[in-house]
């Protein structure tokens, strides 16, 4: 009896633990992923306010230092990203992975030091990519000023241009109906580009607006282009109802996309096959 008794009862232990080890399972992994989750959410949450993605691609496009250091934060985002990913997967490689004890293993010791500096260095040149130090000065409302500053960068005659925009937008101001240049200046009808403003300017052409800003002729595909540029910004900075970040947003938008980074790599390494721990449930 004893001796019969003796196999059930192991057997019946055995088939106890392991059902408690699938219990259990399922239950983690929600809470797992719910908090993976939130990560998301929130890091969403703070991009979609602070329009990181818009302010970074402004900062892509504007010229001077700013631009390399955008690109440089960008790198090391995505370096952040893709080594997140190769330690995520290496249990769907069938390798054990004790993150805890990440100095004993000889891959994790190598990979992890260098995410660790992407992440530091990704967030660091981020918030300065994207703070008053770096971020690009914020578009002109007034059509006036962005002529002037596409006049310079041609190379144009600016007290010339001063006086031709002044002409341009009180004709500007007749063709919308409007009762100064000042009005047409600051009229959102304006922030156009540059082939609907040369109609509403009544402009046959690019040279055309280039002799009134008295710019030489060699240079109009560079005032048209740098216009163009201007007028796509302010249009965009318009649409989105953009504002400066300031340091505050800059540090608060920047910590929202590693914090979305996180968030998804941790639901990556969630839902990732793990070939050795089935080979051990089906041991149990």
């Amino acid at each position: 009896m004893s001796s019969a008794r003796g196999p059930s009862s192991g057997n019946g232990s055995s088939s106890s633990s392991s059902s408690k080890l699938d219990d259990s399972e399922p239950r983690s992994t929600y809470v797992n992923v719910q908090k993976q989750l939130k990560y998301l959410f929130f890091g969403g949450l703070g991009l979609w306010y602070w329009q990181v993605d818009v302010h970074l691609r402004d900062a892509l496009e504007a010229p001077g230092w700013g631009r390399h250091l955008a690109v440089l934060s960008l790198a090391l985002v995505g370096t952040t990203i893709a080594l997140f990913g190769y330690l995520m997967l290496l249990p769907a490689r069938g390798r054990e992975v004790d993150f805890i004890e990440w100095n004993r293993d000889e891959r994790l010791r190598k990979v992890i030091p260098i995410l660790t500096a992407c992440i530091v260095g990704g967030f660091v040149t981020l918030v300065i990519t994207l703070s008053p130090l770096c971020a690009p000065s914020p578009p002109s409302p007034a059509l006036s000023q962005r002529l002037l500053e596409a006049t310079q960068a041609a190379g144009g005659n600016l007290q010339k241009a001063s006086s031709g925009i002044q002409l341009l937008l009180t004709d500007a101001a007749r063709s919308l109906g409007l009762a100064s240049s000042s009005q047409a200046s600051s009229s959102g009808s304006l922030d156009v580009d540059v082939k609907s403003l040369l109609r509403t300017l009544r402009l046959p052409d690019g040279d055309a607006l280039a002799g009134r800003l008295g710019v030489s002729p060699d240079r109009t595909k560079t005032l048209l282009s740098t216009l163009d540029r201007y007028q796509a910004r302010a249009q965009a900075w318009k649409e989105g109802n953009l504002s400066v970040l300031g340091w505050t947003g800059a540090v608060i938008g920047s910590g929202s996309t590693f914090v979305t980074v996180f968030g998804a790599m941790g639901l990556l390494g969630l839902f990732a096959p793990r070939p050795a721990a089935k080979a051990k449930r089906h041991s149990l």
